[in-house]
């Protein structure tokens, strides 16, 4: 939570961020509505943890994951709340020595960025009087 603070104060947000520590979802049921909401790992209920995100974030879910496996239910959460939903997968990769002094790319953990995004609301347009 420390380094949370830190980070926003550094960037001069801190009047704006809230740092509130307890297990979802009961230690987000006070707090207002979000303009986006990140979500990371997984969990027993992802999918359920996903859809109330969805249900109260203005503006956007994001949600990582490491396991492949749970992809399509946070996906089809995503989709179920009416959000735009795409998708990444990012993977990093560390030099790491041969032998005959030569260096290859050695793969870390790959992690699957999924994000829905609520539609705009549609504007009327005004009629133009020539």
């Amino acid at each position: 939570m420390e380094r949370i603070r830190a980070n926003a104060a550094a960037h001069g947000v801190a009047h704006a961020v809230a740092v509130v520590h307890g297990a979802a979802p009961r230690a987000l049921a006070e707090l207002p509505d979000p303009d986006a909401v990140f979500v990371g790992g997984g969990g027993a209920d992802l999918a359920g943890l996903v859809a109330l995100a969805a249900a109260r974030a203005r503006r956007t879910v994001v949600v990582t994951l490491a396991a492949l496996d749970r992809v399509p239910e946070a996906r089809r959460a995503l989709l179920e709340a009416g959000l735009a939903v795409e998708g990444v997968q990012l993977q990093a990769n560390r030099l790491a020595p041969l032998p005959g002094e030569v260096t290859r790319l050695a793969a870390t953990n790959p992690v699957f960025v999924l994000w829905g995004v609520r539609p705009a609301a549609p504007t009327v347009s005004q009629g133009v009087q020539t």
